[in-house]
């Protein structure tokens, strides 16, 4: 069995095929066959995979944008079913997660499912913490290597008490996105929130979902449940 991690995009064809057997729900994959193919100009990719006995028995993957060094994205771990049980989803994980936070990852997020077992046995062992829940059981979850969401968002989210026009930083919307969906999360009728660019209710992000803050900003004002002092960035 050998660990073996793969710069995008991918040469080897059959490789390729390989790693998308384990890339699952429709919508990602056009964005993961054209990834593997070819040179992405705002993230660097890594696929991780564990082989045996020339397939792929393991995977997940990472990335970090090449714009906003501070964020990195994981998904898509998985064993083969006959493999499972055996410890490989962690050692795939930590490898993985050395390669970000070697890199000075501030923000990590990930997307998955709440009944998902990685989500007790590893990923909430290891410091990620939910933001949202969605009522379908989709769960986003973020970690902040070296620090806790509230040290890291008292360091870079720097809008009450800042310079009037200070420029915002990707930071700033990071930390904006973390603190809006834990505050929504709270919100006990969720069907009320809108759908995001994937057609699910949770994991907003500033960049993908702008047209929808002004609605979502209405649905935080009437939750109630903390100050939204931070919605400033939504106006």
């Amino acid at each position: 069995m050998e660990l073996i991690i793969l710069e995008s995009p991918v040469v080897d064809e059959a490789c390729r095929r390989q790693i998308m057997s384990f890339i699952h729900g429709e919508a990602w994959q056009p964005f993961f066959n054209r990834e593997l193919c070819e040179e992405d100009k705002d993230y660097k990719h890594w696929h991780l995979v564990l082989e045996e006995a020339g397939g792929l028995i393991a995977h997940c993957h990472v990335c970090h944008s090449l714009r906003h060094k501070d964020f990195g994205l994981f998904s898509f771990l998985e064993v083969r079913k006959e493999f499972q049980g055996r410890g490989l989803a962690k050692t795939v994980y930590r490898e993985a997660m050395a390669i970000l936070e070697g890199r000075g990852v501030g923000v990590v997020f990930l997307e998955t499912d709440f009944r998902n077992v990685a989500r007790n046995g590893i990923y909430l062992k290891d410091g990620f913490v939910d933001i949202f829940v969605s009522p379908d059981g989709a769960v986003a979850m973020v970690k902040t290597p070296g620090s806790t969401i509230d040290e890291y968002a008292k360091t870079n989210f720097r809008m009450a008490g800042g310079s009037a026009g200070r420029t915002l930083g990707y930071a700033d919307y990071l930390v904006a996105d973390v603190l809006l969906n834990m505050k929504l999360d709270k919100v006990k009728d969720k069907s009320r929130l809108p759908l995001n660019s994937y057609g699910k209710r949770g994991a907003y992000s500033l960049f993908r979902e702008a047209q929808l803050f002004p609605d979502i900003k209405s649905l935080c004002e009437q939750c109630g449940v903390c100050p939204p002092p931070q919605l400033v960035l939504y106006h």
